[in-house]
């Protein structure tokens, strides 16, 4: 029996590891997948911090006015429509005997720029400003033009409810 001189077996040992190292890629299984990633959001609105308002006019021939700063607040979407509602249309104030007319506009990042309001019409295309409410951003302003206020001033209280709706577009 031979036995194979250190030459050869460093030949064959490198040949062996030569060939080892690329048979092994060609008998290896592999597979693979893809997965898809979405964040999406739900769709949510929130309006708050709407109060009553209490008006008292400020003098003859001026219109009595009342301000409220609330929030709109959402997530899962740009833009949201207002609609100002109340229980009679036009916007009406009410002692039971006789009736006040008034008007409302909206500012929807108090910038000072106000849309007028008409009750049951929705105001569409308004920027969401925040997505909690963490502050107010947005104002209703109700106007009372004297015309409707003075010849009853002497009839109050008057009253009335104002409903607000906001929807996610």
């Amino acid at each position: 029996m031979k036995f194979p001189t250190p030459k050869t077996l460093i030949s064959v040992i490198s040949l062996s590891v030569a060939l080892g190292s690329s048979i092994p890629a060609l008998s290896q299984v592999t597979d693979s997948a893809q997965s898809m990633i979405t964040l999406s959001f739900v769709e949510s609105i929130v309006i708050d911090n709407v109060n009553d308002l209490n008006i008292t006019p400020t003098g003859p021939n001026q219109p009595a006015t009342g301000l409220d700063l609330f929030c709109v607040a959402g997530t899962g979407f740009q833009t949201f429509s207002i609609t100002f509602g109340s229980t009679t249309m036009p916007f009406e104030l009410s002692n039971g005997t006789f009736i006040v007319n008034y008007d409302v506009f909206f500012d929807n990042d108090l910038s000072g720029i106000i849309t007028q309001a008409f009750a049951g019409v929705p105001i569409p295309g308004q920027m969401i400003q925040n997505s909690d409410c963490a502050s107010d951003n947005a104002a209703f302003e109700v106007s009372i033009p004297a015309a409707e206020w003075q010849p009853v001033q002497n009839q109050g209280p008057f009253t009335g409810i104002l409903s607000i709706m906001v929807a996610s577009e």
